[in-house]
Protein backbone atom coordinates (compact mmCIF):
# COMPACT_ATOMS: atom_id res chain seq x y z
CA UNK A 1 0.00 0.00 0.00
CA UNK A 2 1.08 3.65 -0.79
CA UNK A 3 1.85 6.06 2.35
CA UNK A 4 -1.14 8.21 2.76
CA UNK A 5 -1.22 11.18 5.28
CA UNK A 6 -3.58 9.80 8.54
CA UNK A 7 -4.74 13.63 9.08
CA UNK A 8 -6.32 13.34 5.41
CA UNK A 9 -10.19 14.13 6.05
CA UNK A 10 -11.17 11.84 3.30
CA UNK A 11 -12.76 8.21 3.49
CA UNK A 12 -14.91 5.82 1.21
CA UNK A 13 -15.75 2.59 1.08
CA UNK A 14 -13.36 -0.59 1.45
CA UNK A 15 -9.55 0.49 0.62
CA UNK A 16 -10.74 4.01 -0.07
CA UNK A 17 -11.59 4.86 3.19
CA UNK A 18 -7.76 4.27 4.64
CA UNK A 19 -7.35 7.87 5.82
CA UNK A 20 -10.82 7.10 8.18
CA UNK A 21 -9.72 4.36 9.93
CA UNK A 22 -6.32 5.83 10.85
CA UNK A 23 -7.15 9.32 11.72
CA UNK A 24 -6.31 10.18 15.46
CA UNK A 25 -9.99 11.88 16.05
CA UNK A 26 -11.77 9.08 13.89
CA UNK A 27 -11.46 6.68 16.56
CA UNK A 28 -14.31 8.07 18.02
CA UNK A 29 -16.52 6.12 15.48
CA UNK A 30 -15.49 2.86 16.84
CA UNK A 31 -16.29 3.64 20.81
CA UNK A 32 -19.02 3.64 22.44
CA UNK A 33 -20.76 4.00 26.06
CA UNK A 34 -21.69 1.04 27.92
CA UNK A 35 -22.78 1.62 31.58
CA UNK A 36 -22.09 -1.55 34.26
CA UNK A 37 -24.59 -1.93 37.17
CA UNK A 38 -22.65 -3.99 39.63
CA UNK A 39 -23.29 -4.57 43.41
CA UNK A 40 -21.32 -3.38 46.04
CA UNK A 41 -19.13 -5.70 48.31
Amino acid sequence: YPEWDTFAPFGGYKQSGNGREYADWAIHDFLEVKGIIGYAA
